[in-house]
This record gives C-alpha cells, sequence and structure tokens, in this order.
C-alpha cells in the first residue's frame, strides 16, 4: 500500500484502528500524494491526513445520500396554456421597437 504511494523516502506511519489499517499522512506529504491517497480512499482504503503528526481530517470517497426524485411537484404546479406564446412588451425589451 504504501509503496503504491511512493513513500519510501517520507515520514509516515500506520495506525492500527478497529476496522483495519489506516494511512495516515501529514499535508505536506499529502499535498503531493493528493492523485494516490484519493484513488485509495475511492477503493475503500482508509486514508487520514494529518497536521504534525495529529489527525486532523479523513479522506473518504462520496457516496450520495439518495437519487434524486422525479416528479416530485407533479400536479402541484399549473403552468398556463399561453406559457409558450410571445408578450409584446418583452420582445420590444429584447428586438427593441415599440409596446
Amino acid at each position: 500500500m504504501l509503496d503504491q504511494l511512493g513513500l519510501n523516502g517520507y515520514r509516515w506511519f500506520i495506525v492500527f484502528l478497529k476496522q483495519g489499517d489506516a494511512v495516515i499522512i501529514n499535508v505536506s506529504e499529502a499535498k503531493t500524494k493528493l492523485s494516490k491517497l484519493i484513488d485509495m480512499a475511492y477503493h475503500g482504503e482508509e486514508v487520514i491526513i494529518a497536521k504534525n503528526n495529529l489527525p486532523l481530517v479523513e479522506l473518504v470517497a462520496y457516496k450520495p445520500k439518495a437519487k434524486r426524485k422525479m416528479s416530485l411537484l407533479k400536479g402541484q404546479v399549473n403552468i398556463p396554456d399561453d406559457f409558450m406564446d410571445e408578450n409584446d412588451t418583452i420582445n420590444a425589451m429584447f428586438y427593441g421597437g415599440n409596446s
């Protein structure tokens, strides 16, 4: 896992949590390895970003809370029959001329 990041020459440490192994990486190293850290988090690995070796934030993959519901306002919105008809006042504002 750490070889994927290329962290052989960097300061790093691993913390064992209840859920399994987590990579804790300092902000300065995380800046240079962000793409790889994002990939690791996307694939389910636990990535924690620390400042001065103090864990601050956890990098997690985005999971939408729920799918969008279509037709949520169906029957509650009334569109008038003349909705698409042209309005002389608005045409005058856009195209010039007298209203």
